[in-house]
């Protein structure tokens, strides 16, 4: 019997394919499973003293911060992509309804 011998790519591929099968056999039991972690850090929050909680906000507004800064450019041109999006979007729609308004009239036949 010939041994088989998959590529790096195709491993990943069957790992992966593995992955999303158990999560999909096993989806209400992780379900729960976060609900639970998701309660227990509420309630652990909760109990903190105000200092320790302002210790934390703080900490992830610096790590916000440093995100920002090292991302600059990439949500820039995040932030441009999605207001020409918007603009491009109002555009056609003005455009349709012009069209429309257009086709509507009687033609000179």
């Amino acid at each position: 019997m010939p041994v088989v011998v998959k590529s790096q790519s195709e491993l990943l591929d069957d790992l992966r394919a593995r992955k999303r099968e158990w999560y999909y056999r096993n989806l209400d039991k992780e379900r729960a499973r976060s609900r639970r972690r998701a309660q227990k850090s509420r309630e652990t929050r909760g109990a903190l003293p105000p200092d320790v909680l302002e210790f934390r906000k703080k900490l992830h507004r610096e790590a916000q911060a440093r995100y920002r800064e090292k991302h600059r450019l990439k949500l820039r041109t995040e932030a441009w992509e999605y207001r020409l999006k918007k603009k491009n979007a109002r555009s056609l729609a003005e455009d349709e309804e012009e069209y429309q308004r257009l086709m509507s009239l009687p033609s000179d036949n």
